[in-house]
């Protein structure tokens, strides 16, 4: 059974806004694993506020509604900026923090040319993570630094290169993570960290995908090939 405490946060919201009762029933599909540094949680709490902004007329703005989603995935402490990454899409770096249409975040022209290879091997809870001072403090050591480096030139390279970084830096690679990076690393390919989950995964240029895939079947890993979104979340 999964905890739904961020859409009932989100739901408990709209609550608010309804001049009568109402019985309302969601119904969410995920498609990648849960507490994996995913965003999933994100992305069900945006893409619940913007149905529940449509299905009941509420009249909010996108902003509005996202904002929404925003403020409920702080409050449950399960993320920070996944809900402007899911509500703008494709690949960037959020250079100011907040929420949509508060936070500023810049955004590779073309992605055409991009994927992201991953390796899932379980969950950490981001929840957890976030209540942890040491940890934050860490984060906060190097993100700033990192995030200006990035903004000044946005590729997929650097993006590779100081997420890794970041990652030796926080500290939270498990064993098998570590695994996994030294053996890309013999194949010169990087690969990093999902922040929060054991999850490894790496963004390249397309014509390097099959050779990283081959790679990490033959090592007996478990890879899934993606693609990168350029619309972020959409009414259906």
């Amino acid at each position: 059974m999964i905890d739904a405490y961020v859409s009932e946060n989100v739901l408990s919201k709209y609550q608010q806004l309804l001049f009568e009762p109402m019985n309302i029933t969601v119904h969410h599909t995920i498609g990648t694993p849960l507490t994996a540094g995913f965003g999933s949680s994100g992305g069900g709490a945006l893409s619940l506020s913007l149905a529940l902004n449509q299905a009941l007329e509420t009249g909010l703005t996108r902003v509005d509604a996202a904002q929404i989603a925003h403020i409920a995935e702080i409050e449950c402490k399960t993320g920070l900026g996944s809900v402007f990454a899911a509500d703008n899409g494709g690949f960037g770096v959020l250079y100011e923090p907040g929420a949509p249409g508060i936070g500023k975040g810049i955004l590779m022209e073309d992605t055409s040319d991009l994927a992201v290879v991953y390796v899932y091997y379980g969950p950490i809870h981001t929840k957890e993570a976030l209540s942890n001072p040491d940890l934050i403090r860490k984060i906060n050591q190097l993100g700033r630094t990192y995030v200006d480096e990035l903004y000044r030139e946005l590729t997929a390279e650097r993006f590779m290169h100081y997420s890794r970084r970041f990652t030796e830096h926080v500290g939270l690679a498990t064993k098998r993570i570590r695994a996994l990076f030294k053996h890309m690393d013999a194949h010169d390919i990087t690969f990093t960290m999902a922040n929060f989950g054991e999850v490894a995964f790496s963004v390249l240029h397309k014509n390097q995908t099959d050779v990283a895939v081959d790679i990490l079947l033959d090592w007996g890993a478990d890879p899934v090939l993606c693609s990168v979104d350029d619309h972020g979340a959409k009414l259906l």
